[in-house]
């Protein structure tokens, strides 16, 4: 099986290449993302609805580096060129503390909250089932506000940078990077 038809799973989102060479869902694609969450949510679907809020704010959160977590970004390009992982929960971690620190509060704040909030839903809805229906819905606001603050600063950024390639298809693993000159 190719990347292409694996990644085809998720369904269409249009991907975006960012000035670091970075290919990211685009903030649209993460509202999407959201609004199927909802929708499970609203259904009862717990599980899978925490797990795409994890998953929106995850690609969130690697937006937001492009834009406030240099170093960390710097550390996901290394990794690409030795072939790993791009990104795993310590790199995702050290991004929200290093953008909520650039950005300054109350931006950070949102930032970091719905980041944990995020794990919350991952770790104890999605895998442990310990979340109570108020710990959910008390956690999917925190990531629906990092979601909001992001869609703020992200979806200017996105309109009017040049410097990105539209994709509606995603990347194979060796083409996941491309090098900025």
């Amino acid at each position: 099986m190719d990347y292409n038809e694996k990644i085809g799973n998720y369904g269409e989102a249009t991907v975006l290449i960012y000035p670091s060479g970075l290919r990211r869902v685009s903030i649209d694609g993460i509202y999407e993302m959201m609004k199927k969450a909802r929708q499970l949510l609203l259904e009862g679907d717990y599980i899978q609805a925490c797990e795409k809020f994890y998953k929106a704010a995850e690609e969130t959160i690697k937006i937001l580096a492009e834009l406030y977590a240099p170093e960390t970004i710097k550390k996901v390009k290394e990794r690409i060129m030795k072939k790993e992982n791009p990104w795993d929960i310590r790199l995702l971690y050290e991004a929200t503390k290093e953008i909520a620190k650039n950005i300054g509060e109350p931006h950070g704040e949102i930032i970091r909250r719905g980041w944990r909030s995020a794990l919350d839903l991952h770790r104890d809805c999605f895998h442990e089932f310990l979340m109570t229906d108020q710990h959910i819905k008390d956690s999917v606001e925190d990531v629906e506000m990092l979601f909001n603050e992001a869609k703020k600063i992200v979806k200017e950024w996105e309109t009017n940078e040049m410097m990105f390639a539209t994709i509606n298809t995603f990347p194979a693993p060796d083409d996941y990077f491309i090098p900025s000159e």
